[in-house]
């Protein structure tokens, strides 16, 4: 790859800035983004599919098991936010498909997608962080303190 550097300063603070030969790179733009429909139009929503489909049967197993003891309360409320997760992860794809994005619907698909599938998509993942960060709390008071788990975390604290 054939790239040339400049030195610049602004304010006390050099900084270099490198320009690279566009004929050179590996892929086109073409080639690019029919990888970008691919990944995610395709093997994406798949695996979201999938995922969807095990946390749909993770949400009915749990429902029958009953919550009442706080790890079942625990992973369900797990399960309920992967779901979420990935069904804003489904809906990106669904946005990002050219069929959609180059329709005659009368919406900016980007836009949209950045709304209603981004910003969410964060919360739900970082919902998931925590619910995990307390699952793992939860397991090392089971080995700390065996004897009075049971009383710090009750089903009524864990939801």
């Amino acid at each position: 790859m054939s790239s040339h550097e400049d030195q610049v300063t602004v304010w006390n603070q050099s900084e270099t800035l490198t320009y690279i030969d566009e004929s050179r790179l590996f892929i086109s733009d073409d080639v690019r983004a029919i990888i970008l429909v691919i990944n995610y139009c395709v093997i994406g929503v798949v695996i979201n599919t999938f995922g969807i489909i095990t946390n749909i049967i993770n949400l009915i197993v749990f429902s029958k098991m009953g919550l009442k003891d706080t790890v079942t309360i625990s992973l369900f409320g797990l399960t309920l936010s992967d779901m979420c997760s990935l069904l804003t992860l489904l809906w990106s794809g669904i946005c990002y498909n050219p069929l959609f994005r180059y329709s005659d619907i009368a919406i900016e698909s980007f836009e949209v997608e950045y709304i209603t599938a981004g910003a969410p998509h964060v919360c739900f993942t970082r919902i998931t962080g925590l619910i995990t960060a307390y699952i793992t709390i939860e397991r090392c008071l089971c080995i700390a303190l065996p004897l009075k788990v049971k009383s710090l975390l009750t089903p009524k604290r864990t939801v």
